[in-house]
């Protein structure tokens, strides 16, 4: 009973810091999405990178200069083929986890699906129980929609003091909760062909306003490990 008061105080803390505070990042502009970014190359691979938090791309106005323009440069520069990537910010880790029908047309033409965790307050105090349910059934989503080699990459929660700042009472038990979480989803891929867990620890808080720089250097976190996958499969008809 102590714990489920705690936790909905906290939760309750969180919810109001995420929509009022000027340290919040849901005041920032984001660009709109679906959208699509492409880098030039034979052969392409198509990519989809779905998900909130740094998908979003805050604090930018395209997806060229956010996280999905870079990880579209990142990946073509490492395979030597070009990238086209559809990016649809959705908070895909809420309610039932379903994804939306636009998300499954996409899937059914993609060689590799990127999911980046939820914003704040889908990570913060989530149950790791429920956290793992709601990323099974995506998954299974996934796999049901997508070519029968898709490649899905489950991008760890960045420990939330490194990409904003948080407030003094929160850090401690959102640092806490997303080391449980990444377990969580760390074990859900190692029991699935098709999935890989991408560790994900950028280091030096991006702050408010966001840049192209910070969007750079976390796809160059991310991108080596699906350029890989891509590079291994090539050779086969996975499109």
């Amino acid at each position: 009973m102590l714990h489920w008061l705690r936790d909905a105080i906290v939760r309750s803390l969180a919810q109001r810091w995420l929509s009022n505070s000027p340290s919040s990042w849901r005041s920032l502009t984001s660009p709109d999405s679906p959208a699509a970014v492409s880098a030039a190359g034979p052969d392409p691979d198509r990519v989809l990178l779905i998900g909130g938090g740094i998908s979003v791309g805050w604090g930018m106005k395209t997806h060229s200069d956010a996280l999905g323009g870079h990880l579209t440069r990142s990946i073509s520069k490492a395979t030597g083929r070009g990238v086209s990537m559809d990016v649809m910010t959705d908070d895909i880790l809420t309610g039932t986890a379903a994804l939306p029908s636009d998300v499954t047309r996409v899937l059914r033409a993609v060689d590799a699906v990127i999911i980046t965790p939820g914003d704040v307050d889908a990570v913060l105090l989530l149950p790791t129980v429920i956290y793992r349910r709601r990323l099974e059934h995506v998954l299974d989503q996934v796999t049901e929609a997508a070519p029968a080699n898709v490649r899905v990459f489950v991008v760890a929660i960045a420990p939330l003091s490194t990409v904003m700042s948080l407030p003094r009472v929160l850090r401690p038990l959102a640092s806490r909760l997303g080391a449980a979480l990444d377990q969580k989803a760390r074990r859900v891929c190692l029991h699935r062909d098709n999935a890989v867990f991408v560790p994900f620890s950028p280091t030096g808080i991006a702050g408010r306003e966001g840049s192209g720089r910070t969007y750079e250097a976390w796809a160059g976190l991310i991108a080596p490990c699906v350029s890989q996958h891509l590079n291994s499969c090539s050779g086969r008809p996975i499109r």
